[in-house]
């Protein structure tokens, strides 16, 4: 039988995560991933316990080892979720330049 033994540090973290209920993307601002890295390590995760849904990785995980993994929770690696780049962000816009377009839009 497969036990967590297979699995990173990381890996145990996430699925420690996972089982508290978290998404992919409260997952990623969590460990300071991007959602696509924590699909890489959901996907790992299911072909290393031939599973194939987080259901079925939830489920298998309360049978097998009865409790969520025994883990200290790293510190995020970045302090707040990425943002999207607007107008307002962007250098290459003077504030003059957003004054005008304001007044033009008549806000």
């Amino acid at each position: 039988m497969t036990t967590n033994r297979n699995l990173t540090t990381r890996e145990l973290e996430l699925v420690s995560l996972l089982l508290k209920g978290k998404a992919n993307k409260q997952i990623a601002f969590e460990m300071g991933l991007s959602i696509g890295t924590v699909k890489v390590y959901l996907h790992r995760i299911f072909m290393v316990f031939k599973l194939q849904s987080r259901c079925e990785l939830i489920a298998f995980w309360y049978q097998t080892m009865h409790a969520p993994p025994e883990v200290p929770i790293s510190p995020p690696r970045r302090k707040s979720p990425p943002r999207r780049t607007n107008i307002r962000n962007s250098p290459e816009v003077s504030d003059e330049e957003l004054d005008r377009r304001a007044l033009a839009l008549g806000v």
